[in-house]
């Protein structure tokens, strides 16, 4: 028999009013009365106060009181001010953990809980037999002290946004995070995570933005990122990554920012050619500065790119050629191409009234690349001031002379970036100085040898060769993969210096006395130049003949050349340019005749 329709409305009501009054467990729905939400909300902002030094908080306005919940400081509440679903607590001297059971609450949102001491998250919580599966959206712990992310993979589907930025979390990326399956924004940068980029990352096909800049990531970028193509944007810039750039970059049609500079000397480098990448459509910024990146720019580079507005940053590398003519089709553009090897700009970008802020109308293309035979400190004119136009250069300095956008008038020499990174470098001085026959220590440079049996040596990675910094002789910066001491003395070392060798561009002490090495004959010490930090020198009882160059090392506090083969003409003029020197050792170097009275420019001199 059909129930009254009365009865059928006023049953659909109390189903709908008992459903409105429960909170979602993992173990079903379980109806709660107003006093038994403010009950368990209690309970779980009680536990955080007590495990994140509630007592020590900066506001902790009516916390523990006997008042709602939802008047304590940051709460935010909705249905009448009775449900919890947002907290935020950020810079408010939280210290200690997150409480597990703060992750509880029936209807919790967003959480901001940045720029605290915390040490521990609490994701296991999540996990907890009466864990909340209420709609979680954002949670924000950027700026804390976090060093792991084990419980993450409990975070509910519902999961939109995690940022992690500026803890510190090492070591490889947790596999719990590709479990994140839904999440759409990930942040992660300014952390000491290390290890390759997993291919796993491929799963989480939902992201729209990855951010993971700074970092110490080794290794290439993993083609199976192509693979995330709704993400719009990436960013792994600042990282020890190496290699060449994956096409499959270029089928992430999303992206309309891409950054994977590495402008600090501590991070890595990307090498080859540069990709047109024609078809990221969407693409508004673009940074690859820092690198070493060669070839020209592609004809078709972001031919379909459909923005008016473009900021292209690619100073720093190594490509040649001509600014092509098909970027004019962007009206507005900021572009920084300085210090490369460009020779000429097609002309038909030089008056483009929005380019550089409209500085390319007043000026024309130097205020895109000073001219060959010109320089400025940024490279190009950016006003009318002297310090702001391309002054000529004097003739000797011929690298302003070959190529546009130049920094400064330096020696041509001084602006050839580093053509190979430090591990390369070693395994460089290992192979041509008899390494693997000679050298009497050889504590992890002889990993070279075994690797050498397996594959081209041109074809290694820094994965493959390892930690450096642990290598005999061998000192890094902190933190870090390049080489700022190196102490090979007495080591049983044969054969003719590499001119590579000057690529260790951070060095500053070398000691390489008592071996069986000699320097170029032609060029001398001229390499000393790119090593700008240098300030101790030891080339001992080698066979040092030529000294040309030596002025180069202008930071040189302490130099020993004892038992060296002095130049018959005696030392360059550059020699005595080193106003620096505080300790300078030249016994038994066959020094022909008496020494010129310019030694008494060496001031600092004390011994």
């Amino acid at each position: 028999m059909a129930l009254p329709w009365r009865f059928n409305i006023v049953t659909f009501l109390l189903v709908t009013w008992i459903r409105g009054s429960c909170c979602l467990r993992k173990g079903g729905r379980t109806p709660m009365t107003a006093n038994g939400i403010e009950s368990v909300q209690r309970r779980a902002l009680h536990a955080l106060w007590i495990d994140a030094g509630g007592d020590r908080w900066a506001n902790a306005d009516k916390w523990t009181s006997s008042d709602r919940v939802c008047t304590w400081y940051g709460t935010t509440c909705t249905n009448g001010g009775t449900r919890i679903t947002e907290i935020d607590l950020s810079f408010n001297r939280l210290e200690g953990s997150i409480a597990r059971r703060f992750w509880t609450l029936p209807f919790l949102q967003k959480v901001n809980l940045r720029g605290n001491h915390l040490t521990h998250h609490g994701f296991n919580g999540l996990t907890m037999e009466n864990a909340s599966t209420a709609p979680l959206e954002w949670v924000d712990l950027t700026e804390n002290s976090i060093t792991d992310i084990r419980g993450v993979s409990g975070m509910p589907d519902s999961l939109s946004e995690l940022h992690l930025t500026s803890n510190r979390l090492k070591g490889r990326i947790h596999p719990e995070l590709f479990e994140l399956t839904k999440l759409k924004q990930l942040y992660l940068s300014f952390n000491a995570m290390t290890g390759p980029l997993p291919t796993a990352i491929q799963n989480m096909r939902n992201l729209r933005e990855l951010h993971l800049y700074g970092n110490k990531f080794t290794g290439t970028i993993p083609t199976q990122l192509g693979k995330l193509n709704r993400l719009q944007v990436l960013s792994l810039a600042e990282n020890d990554l190496e290699g060449t750039l994956p096409s499959e970059i270029g089928q992430m049609i999303n992206l309309h920012t891409l950054s994977l500079h590495n402008a600090e000397p501590e991070s890595g480098s990307f090498n080859g050619t540069l990709p047109n990448w024609k078809n990221l459509v969407f693409l508004k910024e673009l940074y690859l500065n820092g690198n070493s990146l060669s070839g020209t720019i592609p004809n078709q580079f972001l031919k379909h790119a459909n923005s008016s507005e473009m900021v292209i940053q690619l100073s720093n590398n190594r490509l040649t050629g001509t600014v092509p003519a098909n970027l004019g089709r962007f009206t507005s553009l900021q572009m920084d191409v300085i210090d490369n090897q460009i020779q000429e700009i097609d002309p038909s970008l030089c008056d483009k009234k929005q380019w550089m802020n409209g500085l390319v109308e007043r000026y024309g293309c130097a205020a895109i690349l000073c001219p060959r035979g010109f320089s400025n400190a940024l490279g190009r004119q950016t006003g009318s001031d002297d310090s702001q136009t391309c002054q000529k250069c004097p003739d000797s300095a011929s690298f302003s002379r070959l190529f546009m956008g130049s920094t400064s008038c330096a020696p041509d020499h001084y602006f050839f970036q580093p053509k190979l990174q430090d591990w390369q470098v070693l395994i460089r001085l290992y192979m041509e100085l008899s390494g693997p026959v000679s050298w009497y220590n050889t504590t992890g440079w002889n990993i070279i040898d075994s690797l050498y049996d397996k594959k081209d040596l041109e074809q290694l990675t820094q994965t493959d060769v390892g930690n450096i910094c642990q290598w005999h002789g061998v000192t890094c910066v902190r933190f870090g993969t390049m080489v700022i001491e190196l102490d090979l003395s007495d080591n049983g070392l044969v054969g003719t210096l590499p001119l590579d060798f000057f690529d260790l561009v951070e060095l500053k002490r070398l000691d390489l006395s008592k071996n069986f090495i000699s320097i170029d004959q032609d060029k001398g010490l001229t390499g000393l130049i790119r090593l700008p930090s240098l300030d101790y020198l030891d080339v001992s009882e080698t066979d040092t003949r030529n000294l040309n160059g030596i002025g180069g090392a202008q930071k040189l506090k302490s130099l020993f050349m004892n038992g060296i083969h002095w130049p018959v003409n005696g030392a360059p003029n550059e020699f005595y340019s080193l106003s620096n020197l505080e300790h300078l050792e030249i016994q038994h170097s066959r020094i022909p005749g008496k020494l010129s009275n310019q030694i008494g420019k060496f001031v600092k001199l004390k011994q």
